[in-house]
């Protein structure tokens, strides 16, 4: 499996350079952070990647050894996470590095937020870590009544030192659960038990936690009640869903967004809310991106909903959609999966002739799924080979990054770039 990656290396909203994994050397002016083609990591080469996680400042990506690379915005802590000596300043970690912390823990799963990082291992056990990325515009951690020097709002499952590092370190309060999958959002992190319970801990801006019991943070784990047999979860800004194995789908959340999809001027749910467009269907696998969300049911029917504004809903406008609506340009054709990012959308189409072939099709702004300026309004598309695994295609994009300056509003398929995305 190779590891590649496209898109914008720098935004307006704050310094993303090197979060693509690639070389310094390729970066010779100020202005060429566009990689308008899929490109190998070269540090990755001859490992098999079982997962990856983004943000637009940090990349994560697990191995099938286990093993958890890290790259993106800055190396101050570059010892106690890479196990080698840091640059003495904040710089940019262009290409992947094994993140030494983790030594010792199997990873299966990885999930990243603006600020944390989350790790699942084979063992069922969840492991954060931080460097305390503040994005700009982004209000700093209140103070809280028990000391200035902690952060409870943190996502990591204790409370962390205001200034500093945060290493990997197992969740202990969740010990005494088996873990089967995670997500992160903006400093708040969801796990689900092999039982189908979720907990989350962290912020609780938006009610993004799920439960009306935490009127601001929780940095212990808790489970939240109103959900039971849950499959997976999906975070965005401030936006969540469930899966439950029946296939219907929750929200809760919302800090007065359009991505809750539960109806018009619905903009907050505090615990989480059944989807009623589901209500006779089965969902199969959902996503969330900066604001908008994805849902794709056994029929291989891709519905989206949210902010639309750059085209990333995929129904030919750029305008808000309060419920989940179908996105008629992939009716006829299996959709597999689906993933969002903060001003795009990518999914995965199943090839009529059965083998390991798929189309790959992009909306949104489409610098960020590797095409140029084309002067105009226009649908862009990448075709790709994949393997799908047991339980998921493993598409995994940055749901903050994503920005360009031109958008494709409708998805299509351009045929001539093939990738094998594990």
């Amino acid at each position: 499996g190779v590891l590649c990656s496209c898109g914008s290396q720098e935004d307006d909203f704050c310094s993303s350079l090197g979060v693509l994994g690639l070389s310094r050397e390729m970066w010779t002016s100020s202005w060429e952070r566009e990689i308008v083609m899929p490109t190998p990591l070269p540090v990755m080469a001859g490992k098999i990647i079982r997962h990856v996680a983004a943000t637009d400042s940090y990349s994560l990506a697990a191995t099938s050894d286990g093993e958890v690379y890290m790259w993106g915005w800055r190396t101050e802590h570059a010892q106690q996470l890479f196990g080698r000596p840091g640059p003495g300043e904040p710089e940019t970690q262009f290409g992947p590095a094994l993140v030494e912390g983790l030594s010792g823990h199997r990873v299966i799963e990885v999930a990243t937020g603006p600020s944390h990082h989350v790790a699942l291992t084979n063992a069922g056990a969840v492991i954060t870590w931080s460097v305390e990325l503040i994005l700009e515009g982004e209000p700093a951690p209140p103070a809280e009544n028990d000391g200035d020097n902690e952060v409870p709002e943190s996502g990591l499952g204790y409370r962390r030192p205001r200034s500093g590092f945060a290493p990997p370190t197992v969740v202990e309060a969740l010990a005494h659960h088996h873990i089967v999958a995670i997500a992160a959002g903006m400093r708040c992190t969801f796990a689900v038990t092999d039982d189908g319970r979720v907990f989350s801990f962290g912020s609780h801006l938006g009610g993004c936690l799920g439960r009306d019991s935490d009127p601001q943070s929780c940095h212990v784990p808790r489970p939240i009640e109103t959900l039971q047999k849950v499959s997976s979860v999906a975070a965005g800004i401030y936006h969540c869903l469930a899966l439950t194995d029946e296939g219907q789908v929750f929200s809760w959340g919302g800090v007065k967004t359009y991505s809750l999809g539960l109806g018009q001027g619905v903009t907050n749910a505090k615990t989480p809310q059944r989807m009623p467009t589901f209500a006779d269907a089965r969902v199969n696998r959902i996503a969330c991106g900066s604001c908008h969300s994805c849902a794709v049911t056994s029929t291989g029917l891709l519905y989206t909903w949210g902010e639309g504004g750059m085209g990333q809903l995929g129904h030919g406008d750029q305008h808000i959609q309060w419920q989940p609506k179908a996105v008629e340009a992939l009716r006829g054709v299996r959709v597999l999966a689906a993933a969002g990012g903060r001003t795009h959308t990518v999914a995965v189409v199943e090839e009529s002739h059965g083998d390991d072939r798929g189309v790959l099709y992009g909306f949104g702004r489409a610098d960020a799924f590797g095409y140029p300026f084309s002067g105009g309004f226009g649908p862009y598309a990448d075709e790709l080979l994949f393997r799908e695994r047991e339980h998921e295609a493993g598409i995994t994009l940055d749901f903050f990054g994503g920005i360009g300056c031109y958008i494709s509003t409708v998805p299509r398929s351009i045929p001539d770039f093939r990738l094998r995305l594990l």
